[in-house]
């Protein structure tokens, strides 16, 4: 009897989708880039010498400040947001989180999406809850992967996108909040 490694489900329909731990690259799905015209971004080089600038929009980080609290609030883990600005016409930001059981997955991604919505931000899209191993949340410019710990090992987001600049977060730790 030959074991196979149970792999995670690719979420379809999202930004995106990578068919099999063979193919080369990812495909991304959702809406095409040319129907989409972004306004010409100002570079912030608030980055050390040889690190490419964050180009996000200031509106955008302002949302990832949000998202990143409601999911540091839930306990999320290994908080990274990237600045995908370059390479993807159609959104500004990752954000990327762990949880650590598939009802904390649910849970981050339901605080995050609840705290922004109630700060006027509406979601577009929304993938992966009922399985509660990797929640897509798509706000337009910021898209959110909230991803169980297995998960994000196999996919590897970070690897993917590494020659995207990394958005530096400002959440409170609990020894800071008090």
């Amino acid at each position: 009897m030959s074991s196979t490694r149970r792999r995670p489900p690719a979420a379809t329909g999202c930004f995106l989708f990578w068919p099999s731990p063979r193919a080369s690259s990812p495909s991304l799905c959702c809406r095409s880039s040319s129907s989409v015209s972004r306004p010409a971004l100002s570079s912030r080089d608030n980055s050390p010498k040889g690190t490419p600038a964050v180009t996000a929009r200031e509106s955008t980080i302002a949302h990832l400040e949000i998202a990143a609290a409601a999911a540091n609030d839930k306990g999320a883990e290994d908080l990274v947001a990237l600045d995908v600005s370059g390479p993807l016409p159609f959104v500004d930001i990752f954000l990327i989180a762990t949880g650590r059981s598939e009802r904390n997955v649910v849970a981050v991604a339901s605080e995050i999406e609840d705290k922004l919505n109630e700060s006027g931000v509406k979601t577009l899209r929304r993938e992966g809850r009922s399985e509660g191993r990797w929640i897509l949340l798509d706000f337009g410019d910021l898209v959110v992967h909230v991803f169980h710990e297995e998960e994000r090992l196999y996919y590897s987001l970070e690897r993917l996108w590494k020659d995207c600049p990394v958005v530096p977060i400002s959440v409170a730790t609990p020894a800071q909040a008090e």
